[in-house]
């Protein structure tokens, strides 16, 4: 990012101190004398997608308000237009209608102010910022907006471009657009643009007589929120533009809905709405749901959190379906609803069908406290069945379960006619809880995310089994080289079996911030392991520690092997203060059999370190003939110290990040 100047931070700061310059609106201008350098088109060009310039250069353009905030559906940006194309120009101020309407010609001076996009939609602005997964350019503070923008006359609005809907492309982004034979898709008409006051916007959905179809974005804040949309077919101006990667259009005000015409959707082409019609009137695209009054029992669990807060699962009968709400929602397991469907969508989230957008005022609840009978079936059955499956309250008997030592970390079910997997979010109630190797029964939902999976709602829908991770008293102890060695390889994993622990001295070191805290690594002879803890540990360095392995995950990260997940409560200390001497080797030895040194305490002499002032980040350990990487994490309370000149000796643990490499525990372990 190019730096911006002291001044215009100094500016943004005071931007509060000034003189409202928008009270009200002024015709007397006519167009000052200033030149024209660049077309929109030119300045454009020059600024490659997805990177933020500041313009240096004493550019000057001009063009025509085509889209103001007068109506609230644009919020503190206007669209200009010249002949060569539109664009953006983010503006921290509201109400600048009053001096740059629709039709008035701008002279933009460009030199100090910034350009950059927003999933390819081009906006000028004062400086770059970062918002989550997203970079916009900063809004113009309202005390320098007349410092780059100079009014000039009123020569009204530009004719719009007429494009049908399946003509719109990337290049249409910020213009004037009429749409051609298009029409309120079916199902919505009547319904209020957006929901006024409630502080956010709608996706409304516009289509053709063809099946082209385009979200219609209408701001809770618009001047019309609250106004019906109409029926019948015609054409609509509008703001093509785009938001992620879902394109919309916007419209200045509800003159630009020219709708006379006779509808070409006269029907949805399903008209009952249950959940079985609506899953067999599916065709594979989004598509408007009919009015109706769709009803079901809440099979999902809101209180058990393995659902998304704004999702259920509504179940009739033998059929299912997700909701998905605009906001989250209170509705509980058991629920009997009826859901007004007007204004939904019926559509796919990475293969789960479901409908959308509904409001939470749509919904009544009938009744509470039901309860769905599940189907019970087989792990073979729901493979080959998903599809009816889908969205449904399935028991699978006799299981057996493997992968994850918890819920959250994923799970596979077993039942000898086929394996599933099953998805648990860790914030859930079941998220931490330990996995059974086996269950009497399972009751599921049955789910999608690209691949068939089940969701659980919560502890209750595991009945029976053995659990076999918390420690018992009987363990026997196991080396740790034969947890390794269940190990096969990058991205495997493998579980420990059952009344089983390990010994070994901690040798890494919390205390000094060069491992998370969740980690330790703990070595028994010639051989050591990362042990990975739930929660964050306090055994420090020469802790003689026992951690109980019973059904625990032996996995990677990035290449090391460690113990995944283990409950803080598997692990005692049995002594402090014991020494574990380094292995004195050579670079070439480790090189040569990194998987025998892995996590294990190590001294090489002699050795150099190069690449950086400070050991914070990486470095390199070099001997003259061999040289390994050395790692440093920023929270290392010797991150910033300097990296000594000249022959050392250096005692630290080997790991793996992709590669081979080596970390010290502290500034104690450089002689």
């Amino acid at each position: 990012m190019k730096y911006l100047s002291v001044l215009l931070i100094g500016l943004l700061f005071f931007s509060s101190c000034r003189d409202d310059e928008f009270d009200g609106p002024n015709t007397d201008f006519t167009n000052p004398d200033i030149t024209v350098t660049t077309t929109i088109a030119e300045l454009k060009a020059g600024n490659i997608l997805s990177e933020f310039d500041e313009i240096t250069d004493d550019i000057v353009i001009s063009g025509i308000v085509t889209a103001d905030d007068e109506s609230g559906n644009f919020f503190k940006e206007i669209i200009i237009q010249d002949t060569t194309g539109p664009i953006s120009i983010a503006l921290d101020e509201t109400d600048v209608y009053n001096l740059y309407p629709i039709g008035r010609r701008l002279y933009i001076k460009c030199k100090g102010l910034w350009i950059g996009d927003n999933s390819g939609v081009q906006q000028l602005g004062i400086g770059e910022e970062i918002d989550g997964n997203f970079s916009n350019v900063v809004r113009i503070p309202a005390a320098l907006i007349t410092e780059f923008i100079v009014p000039g006359a009123l020569e009204g609005q530009p004719e719009p471009i007429e494009k049908n809907l399946n003509e719109l492309t990337t290049n249409d982004f910020n213009s004037l657009i009429r749409l051609k034979n298009v029409e309120i898709a079916p199902g919505l008409v009547g319904l209020p643009y957006a929901n006024s006051g409630a502080g956010g916007g709608v996706n409304q959905t516009v289509v053709d007589c063809n099946g082209s179809q385009v979200t219609m974005r209408n701001s809770d804040f618009a001047t019309f929120a609250a106004e019906e949309m109409p029926s019948g077919n015609g054409d609509i101006i509008c703001i093509y533009s785009v938001f992620g990667s879902t394109p919309q259009i916007k419209i200045r005000d509800t003159d630009d809905m020219i709708l006379g015409n006779a509808s070409c959707n006269t029907s949805s082409g399903c008209d009952v709405v249950t959940v079985a019609a609506l899953r067999e009137c599916y065709s594979g695209s989004d598509a408007p749901v009919a009015s109706g009054d769709l009803v079901g029992t809440v099979i999902s669990d809101r209180a058990g959190g393995n659902v998304n807060t704004q999702n259920l699962v509504l179940q009739d009968g033998n059929r299912g379906i997700v909701i998905r709400f605009t906001e989250p929602h209170s509705f509980n397991l058991g629920d009997n609803l009826s859901i007004a469907t007007a204004g939904g969508i019926l559509g796919e989230f990475n293969g789960l069908l479901q409908v959308s957008e509904l409001g939470l005022g749509s919904v009544t609840v009938t009744s509470s406290g039901n309860d769905v009978t599940p189907n019970v079936v087989t792990v073979s059955e729901i493979l080959n069945n998903s599809e009816n499956l889908e969205s449904t309250l399935v028991q699978i008997d006799d299981v057996s379960l493997s992968g994850g030592s918890t819920w959250g970390d994923g799970v596979d079910v077993s039942d000898g006619t086929g394996s599933i997997s099953v998805f648990t979010f860790f914030t859930s109630t079941l998220g931490s809880e330990s996995v059974p190797s086996t269950a009497e029964s399972l009751l599921a939902i049955v789910s999608q995310f690209n691949d068939v999976q089940l969701n659980l709602r919560n502890p209750d829908d595991v009945d029976g089994g053995g659990i076999v991770n918390p420690p018992g008293g009987n363990e026997v102890e196991v080396s740790i080289q034969s947890l390794r060695d269940l190990w096969t390889g990058p991205g495997s994993s493998a579980n420990a079996g059952a009344d089983q622990k390990v010994k070994g001295v901690v040798i890494s070191d919390f205390v000094n911030g060069n491992i998370t805290g969740r980690n330790l690594v703990i070595q028994n002879g010639s051989t050591g392991i990362v042990v990975r803890f739930n929660d964050d540990h306090s055994f420090p360095v020469g802790d003689s520690l026992e951690v109980v392995v019973s059904g625990q995950e032996i996995s990677d990260f990035n290449g090391l092997v460690q113990l995944n997940n283990v409950p803080n409560a598997n692990a005692k200390s049995l002594a402090s203060g014991m020494p574990l001497s380094p292995t004195t080797v050579s670079i070439s030895d480790v090189l040569s059999s990194p998987d025998s040194y892995e996590s294990t305490l190590v001294k090489f002499t002699g050795v150099t370190i190069s690449g950086a002032a400070t050991y914070n980040g990486s470095t390199t350990i070099s001997d003259g003939s061999d040289q390994i990487p050395m790692f440093t994490r920023s929270a290392a309370t010797f991150a910033d110290d300097s990296v000594p000149s000249g022959s050392v000796d250096l005692t630290g643990i080997v790991g793996d990040f992709n590669e081979v490499q080596v970390y010290i525990r502290s500034a104690a372990d450089i002689e």
